[in-house]
C-alpha cells in the first residue's frame, strides 16, 4: 500500500525509475516537454506519459499550494506502482515490467497486475510464463482439496477517456463555491454519455442549492439526465487525522483539495477537505475488441 501526502507525494518518482528504469522515465520526461511547447501533437506516444505528464502537474500544486492535489491519472499510476511494491517480494515482476513498456500491452498488463495482487493476497498463485506459439493462462491458483484453477485475463481497453474542459470548469467552480461557504463536502456528478456543455451553468445552479440547504444524498436531474451524488466529509475546520486514501472510477476527473499539518507525532492532520469527481460512462467498442482478440 501506498500512503500519500503533501510531503511525500515526490517520493514515488524515484521508485517508478527503479521498476521501469532511466531510459523509460527520460522518455517520460521528454514527452512533457513536447506537450509543454506543443510539439508532435499527431504523433502517438506511450500511455503511461500522459499519466506521468499528470502525476508532475499534481507534484507541482501540491508543492505551490501546500495542499494535496492528486488526480484520477496520478491514482491510477501510484496504485499501479503500489501493486507492484506488493508483488515484487512474492514474484519476478520481470515479465510484468517488459509487457508494462510496451504500447500496446500497458492496459492489460496493469489489469494482470491487479489480479495478481488481489488473488496472491488470498490463495497461493503462480504467475505462468508465456510459451511460444501455445495459448497459456496468466495465472494458476491452488485451491482446497488440490483442486486448480486457471485465470486468463481480459482488459476492455477499446473506450474513451477525453479531457472535458466543461468537467473541469464544474469542479473548478464547484471547490471555490464550496470553500468560500465552508463545506467540508465530497461532490460526485455522473453525466452519461449525451452530456453537452450548454448542461454546465444548470448543474452548477442545481448543485449550489443543495449545498446551501445542506442536502445530502443521491439526486437526479430528470431533464439533464445527470445525477448527483453529495455527502459530507467534516464540519468545517474540524481536523481529521492519518492519511487520506482514494478510490475512484476510471472514466472520471476528480480533484480533491485539503489542508493538510505534519504533527510533530508524524501524523497528518487535514482540515477543511473538499472532493469534487465527474463520472462518464465508458463508450464500448465490442465489435473492435472481437476482431482484434480474432486476429
Amino acid at each position: 500500500m501506498i500512503e500519500l501526502n503533501v510531503d511525500n507525494i515526490e517520493t514515488y518518482k524515484k521508485v517508478f525509475e527503479r521498476f521501469f528504469g532511466e531510459a523509460f522515465i527520460k522518455s517520460a520526461n521528454e514527452y512533457i516537454e513536447l506537450v509543454k511547447h506543443n510539439k508532435d501533437g499527431n504523433k502517438k506516444y506511450h500511455p503511461f506519459f500522459e499519466y506521468w505528464n499528470t502525476y508532475n502537474i499534481d507534484i507541482k500544486q501540491t508543492k505551490e499550494k501546500k495542499q494535496l492535489y492528486c488526480s484520477v491519472n496520478t491514482a491510477f499510476i501510484l496504485e499501479l506502482l503500489s501493486n507492484l511494491k506488493d508483488l515484487e517480494t512474492k514474484y519476478n515482476l520481470r515479465n510484468f515490467i517488459d509487457n508494462l513498456l510496451l504500447p500496446n500491452k500497458f492496459y492489460s498488463t496493469v489489469f494482470e497486475i491487479q489480479i495478481a495482487k488481489l488473488y496472491s493476497s488470498v490463495y497461493n498463485l503462480e504467475i505462468l510464463e508465456e510459451q511460444p506459439n501455445i495459448k497459456t493462462p496468466d495465472f494458476k491458483i491452488n485451491i482446497a482439496n488440490g483442486k486448480t484453477i486457471y485465470i486468463e485475463c481480459k482488459s476492455l481497453q477499446d473506450f474513451e477517456l477525453v479531457h472535458n474542459e466543461e468537467y473541469s470548469r464544474l469542479i473548478d467552480s464547484l471547490q471555490k463555491y464550496c470553500n468560500k461557504q465552508h463545506k467540508s463536502n465530497q461532490i460526485i456528478i455522473r453525466t452519461g454519455t449525451n452530456f453537452n456543455k450548454q448542461y454546465t451553468n444548470d448543474i452548477l445552479t442545481e448543485v449550489e442549492n443543495l449545498i446551501n440547504q445542506d442536502k445530502f444524498g443521491d439526486f437526479k436531474l430528470e431533464n439533464l439526465n445527470i445525477e448527483i451524488s453529495i455527502s459530507k466529509i467534516s464540519n468545517w475546520d474540524t481536523p481529521i487525522y492519518g492519511n487520506i486514501q482514494i478510490i475512484h472510477p476510471e472514466q472520471s476527473q476528480l480533484s480533491i483539495i485539503t489542508q493538510v499539518k505534519k504533527l510533530p507525532n508524524g501524523m497528518m492532520e487535514n482540515k477543511n477537505i473538499i472532493m469534487i469527481g465527474v463520472e462518464s460512462k465508458p463508450i464500448l467498442n465490442f465489435k473492435k475488441r472481437i476482431e482484434d482478440e480474432i486476429k
